[in-house]
């Protein structure tokens, strides 16, 4: 993205409204200045004759030095094409390249005149010892004219910058690492990345410190909800001095002027809003005094986002005094922001020094010194507190009354933003003891980022100057806290001090690259004592990122009172749903008040060894017939659909727990160890088992080692563990899985066994399937299961959730009904998936062993997985075919196939309609059980089932 090949303007356009073209300047930038680093360094270690380890710091330094040059030719902070007139000599004394660098790092620290160089100071170009003994030779230098080849007066804004800036960190640490090996060249940097990229998706400093660069439509969004917020209620209370009471909304009917104003009007352009400069003026000194700290500013992404807020509120001031007075106001905006407004702290210093340089060249002016920055960004540990013993854990302890000693005074910050640090908390041991006396979220389960939410409400203004409510807090965090029980704390926290406002929930959507997150914008208010019924805004995204957060937010966002939180885990949701699951509710009795608590499958220990495939199965039955005796047919949760299973011929060896002993007690009329004497009572049971069951004890014996090793055994190695409920799998029972992707209940009567992932409720009637199975139940079960990776729809159905679920009293009319529905429904879907099979076997029993294909090629080869759940178009099934097994049909055989193939699809939708149909019936029954108005049915219809 070189100034001479710039994208085309309709590829630049299309980049731009698909939100690509930012992350693709980025990319190709950091490219380049990853590998001019690389390559300073290498230079300046051979120049110098030092290890590359001594030179990381130096040249970082020299590079950032050159890229503010580079930018500020192009803002017309400095003349342009400097880095092109140093570089080639013009006008400056004929000396080694670097002394020319040295010399207009000299000329824009303290000025040049005579080079139309205004003195910037700042830091960042003041004298350094080591920069200026450096030996850099002229083929280093070069480097530095690549940085003229970049944008940087449109294309490479200060976001992009801070992206670079942010990966430096990790990539100084690991250059680090590298310069300790002796192996420091180009290659071994560029093999290094690649490995780290593959091994760690967040590494170095930047896992230690929690750093994450946030994406400029979260910091849009977040200060819109807290600074805007928060200016145009101080704006609006402000003005309520200077206007007529009752006026129309977005109207103002400002109150006549006194008779001391109207003398002063008579010096105005326009002395007629002599009232209207009063209030501006008012507004501009409350301005100043609204107080923005990000206490974990990282690469100053909110900083520089709300200075944006800031600068443009300032200018709207500016811009009336100016219209009123005739004349320009002398303020200066972007020093009164960056005085008066914004604050940050962070634990990593590189990460303050990158907020700073963010925003000077946010700020940077021709002929304008750069602002000092050190009183407001500061360096420490934002969550221990040097004032309370905080420097005997810490020796970066931060002090908020000393730092800024003035705005605690006052009560704090009136807004409160960022992106707290994403570490675990095993990574934050050391702290923990000091964390738990000092913070009442404390939990020894809880990430780093919990406890920045109450260290932002306790740095927030409680009441602000007009009585309003205390400051805002917004924040881009992991949600997991809203169901964990090492969140229920911080829950309860935020439920007593603060008044929610808004939620994004962004679900499994991940929005930082490299860090999985599950990601939530929560913005609050500090309150001492929270409205349970005020509203809280709402979005919980699952499909993906909108084009225009903000905009999607305003336009759709749900609403639901603070007081539907309550101290268990959180669920976001319309209020009319969470009334409707307490409908549900009350009244009813439970499934675990009639049919008793759900009960789980078996837990082998040892699957290969208990779960044989049907090959296996069928050998041992034919070595020993009594084998059959042992071998039950067997489930996993996969296993499990909606009125059906789809068995894959696996069966379990269900030797139970004592079964050896007994069976021997039962033969002989003695115990074990009476028969056993001194013998050894294993060697002799085994010898009983073997001679009762031979070809299963030569199959177990295989596994002997890895079976003596389980938790999960009986009395003996060969036996499953106890387990009370044995009998129960040969009654009725409804199966499902312990993790489902919406309803997937099904009736068995055939004495399956299953597997630890699968759960069944014994001795249930046919029609409760029915009613567990429709639409109702599942919308019930969303509101009180949690979900997993992957969205709402699928839940976690844990038994706890499971024996909550409300039954109705149903009369036998009803009840035989469901009854009739669900097997109907159950018959139907289970010949379903026998055709569908049908076809499949057909299919490939005949393309084979037919001669319809390459036998090299469909050795080994499976039907595609979409063929398991349905029958393909015949286009789609000869486009496979040819695709599998490089085989097109002859016309004769596209005749034979095309019936075939159109015949299963009849019969396959022919049974979908039964099921659907079914469907249908038994929700309208279910809905009339639970008396459900119109509306009430629409909420359950519309959600997903």
């Amino acid at each position: 993205l070189g100034a001479d090949n710039l994208l085309c303007g309709r590829t630049l356009a299309l980049l731009g409204e698909s939100g690509q073209i930012e992350k693709q300047i980025t990319r190709e930038l950091y490219a380049d200045y990853k590998r001019w680093r690389v390559q300073l360094i290498t230079a300046l270690a051979h120049a110098n004759d030092l290890p590359p380890g001594a030179l990381i710091t130096p040249a970082q330094k020299l590079l950032d030095r050159i890229l503010f040059v580079a930018f500020a030719q192009q803002r017309g902070l400095l003349p342009a094409d400097t880095l092109k007139s140093v570089h080639k000599g013009d006008g400056w004394m004929i000396l080694p390249l670097y002394d020319h660098y040295k010399a207009l790092f000299r000329a824009i620290d303290t000025g040049l005149p005579s080079r139309q160089i205004p003195p910037y100071n700042g830091g960042l170009f003041a004298p350094d010892a080591v920069l200026d003994k450096l030996i850099v030779p002229n083929a280093a230098c070069d480097i530095f004219m690549e940085f003229g080849k970049y944008d940087f007066g449109g294309e490479v804004s200060v976001n992009v910058l801070g992206h670079i800036f942010e990966q430096s960190i990790t990539d100084l640490e690991q250059l680090k690492a590298l310069a300790d090996t002796g192996a420091f060249t180009l290659e071994a940097v560029s093999q290094q990345a690649e490995q780290a990229r593959a091994t760690s998706s967040v590494s170095g400093a930047r896992k230690a410190h929690g750093i994450v660069y946030t994406p400029e439509f979260i910091t849009t969004f977040i200060l819109d909800q807290t600074l805007v917020k928060t200016i145009v209620s101080r704006r609006d209370s402000c003005m309520k001095s200077y206007q007529i009471e009752s006026v129309s909304e977005g109207e103002v009917a400002w109150r006549k002027a006194t008779a001391e104003e109207k003398k002063y009007a008579k010096t105005l352009l326009q002395p007629e809003r002599v009232v209207e400069l009063l209030f501006w003026r008012d507004w501009l000194t409350e301005l100043t005094s609204i107080k923005v700290c990000d206490p974990a500013c990282g690469s100053g992404a909110f900083l520089v986002a709300a200075f944006d807020v800031l600068l443009a509120e300032y200018t709207l001031v500016n811009d009336q005094i100016t219209a009123i007075t005739g004349s320009m106001e002398v303020f200066n905006a972007d020093k009164e922001i960056l005085n008066c407004n914004l604050f940050g702290v962070d634990l990593n210093a590189e990460s303050i020094e990158i907020t700073k340089l963010s925003l000077w060249l946010k700020t940077a002016k021709h002929g304008k010194p750069l602002e000092s920055l050190e009183a407001n960004l500061r360096v420490g540990n934002s969550l221990v507190s040097s004032a309370d013993g905080g420097l005997e854990f810490d020796a970066a302890a931060f002090d908020w009354s000393a730092a800024f000693p003035d705005i605690v005074a006052r009560g704090g910050f009136d807004v409160i933003v960022g992106n707290p640090p994403y570490v675990r908390q095993e990574r934050i041991s050391a702290l923990k003891p000091y964390l738990e006396k000092r913070y009442a979220c404390y939990d020894g389960a809880v990430d780093l980022y919990a406890y920045f939410f109450e260290l932002g409400i306790r740095l927030l203004r409680h009441v602000d100057a007009q009585g309003n409510k205390g400051g805002r807090i917004g924040y881009v965090s992991s949600g997991t806290f809203f169901k964990t029980g090492s969140g229920a704390k911080l829950r309860a926290y935020l439920l007593a001090h603060a008044q929610m406002e808004a939620v994004v929930d962004f679900g499994d959507l991940q929005v930082f690259e490299g860090v999985t997150t599950y990601p939530v914008i929560i913005t609050l208010r500090r309150s001492g004592a929270p409205d349970a019924a005020q509203a809280i805004q709402f979005l919980s995204l699952k499909d993906e990122l909108p084009a225009k957060l903000l905009e999607t937010f305003k336009d759709t966002a749900g609403l639901m009172p603070q007081g539907q939180l309550g101290l268990a885990s959180w669920r976001l949701e319309d209020s009319r749903v969470a009334d409707l699951r307490l409908k549900l509710q009350s009244g009813h009795k439970t499934l675990k008040n009639v049919y008793g608590t759900p009960y789980r499958g078996l837990l082998t220990g040892l699957n290969e060894a208990f779960v044989l495939d049907g090959a296996t199965k069928d050998r041992l039955m034919l070595e020993d017939g009594r084998s059959a005796s042992l071998l039950k047919p067997f489930l996993r949760g996969e296993n499990l659909k909606k009125w059906r299973v789809e068995a894959h011929n696996e069966h379990l060896l269900l030797i139970k727990n004592g079964s050896t002993r007994l069976g021997f007690e039962a033969q002989h009329g003695q115990t074990l160890h009476q028969a056993a004497g001194s013998e050894s009572v294993e060697a002799l049971a085994w010898q009983w088992f073997s001679a009762q069951q031979p070809a299963v004890a030569r199959w177990l014996k295989n596994f002997e080692p890895q079976a003596r090793k389980r938790s999960d055994q009986g009395e003996f190695w060969w036996e499953l563990r106890a387990c009370a409920y044995y009998d129960k799998f040969d009654l009725p029972k409804i199966w499902y899985p312990d993790l489902s992707q919406g309803s997937k209940f099904s009736f068995d009567a055939l004495g399956y066994c299953a597997g630890n992932t699968v759960y069944f409720i014994a001795d249930a009637p046919m029609w409760t399937t029915a009613l567990l199975n429709s639409k109702l139940i599942w919308f019930y079960l969303s509101g009180i299961c949690d979900a997993m990776r992957g969205g709402e729809w699928r839940l976690r159905l844990f038994t706890e959730n499971m024996e909550r679920i409300p039954l109705p009293e149903a009369t036998e009319a009803q009840s035989n009904q469901l009854s009739a529905r669900a097997q109907t429904a159950q018959t139907a879907a289970e010949q379903r998936r026998d055709e569908i099979a049908r076809f499949g076997h057909a299919a490939l029993r005949d393309l084979v062993s037919g001669g319809l294909c390459n036998l090299t090629a469909a050795k080994g080869a499976k039907l595609p997985a979409t063929w398991q759940t349905e029958v393909p178009e015949f286009g789609e099934f000869t486009a496979e075919l040819k695709k599998r097994f490089k085989r097109e049909l002859s016309l004769q055989e596209r005749n034979d196939w095309d019936a075939f193939v159109v015949q299963a699809r009849a019969k396959v939708a022919a049974l979908t309609q039964t099921i659907t149909q079914a469907e249908r019936e038994i929700d309208a029954c279910v809905y009339q059980l639970f008396d459900l108005s119109v509306d009430e049915i629409r909420l359950i219809e519309k959600r997903p089932a």
